[in-house]
């Protein structure tokens, strides 16, 4: 799996699928769909790498189905949000906020003409509902903020 670059802002095409930093999260990430599926995590072989410690090593994955893109999160300590709503799994549509540790990303790509509507989320627990546990001995993140 190619590592993706982590650039300031710029147009891209639209075969690219680019997470947008929201808030505190001032870099975007440019993900081609070729590079597809993705690991994201701090891991050095993740295609796309963050360095946060509140993120997991392999924290979650994306792919893409049918033209729409997929989230799992593959056992983080810290959760994988959507939308404000921890999820083990769930589809990722243009304009949705993506938040993993302290990173907060609006996803954006465009999506063929005739995908599926998209709507899956298997979630595990609402944001208004959990006090995050601290990841290891730092204060809580702000997953989802």
């Amino acid at each position: 799996m190619a590592t993706v670059e982590i650039e300031e802002m710029a147009p891209c095409p639209t075969t690219d699928i680019m997470l947008l930093g929201i808030g505190a999260t001032t870099f975007n990430v440019r993900l081609a769909r070729d590079q597809l599926p993705a690991v994201v995590g701090r891991d050095a072989k993740a295609a796309v790498r963050l360095d946060d410690t509140c993120i997991s090593r392999r924290h979650c994955e994306i792919h893409e189905v049918q033209g729409t893109l997929v989230v799992r999160d593959t056992a983080s300590k810290n959760g994988t949000w959507v939308n404000g709503d921890c999820i083990d799994q769930s589809h990722l549509l243009p304009g949705d906020r993506l938040a993993v540790g302290g990173m907060t990303f609006m996803v954006e790509y465009e999506r063929p003409a005739g995908a599926p509507a998209g709507g899956l989320r298997v979630g595990r627990r609402s944001l208004q509902s959990v006090l995050l546990a601290p990841c290891r001995a730092e204060p809580c993140c702000r997953a989802g903020a």
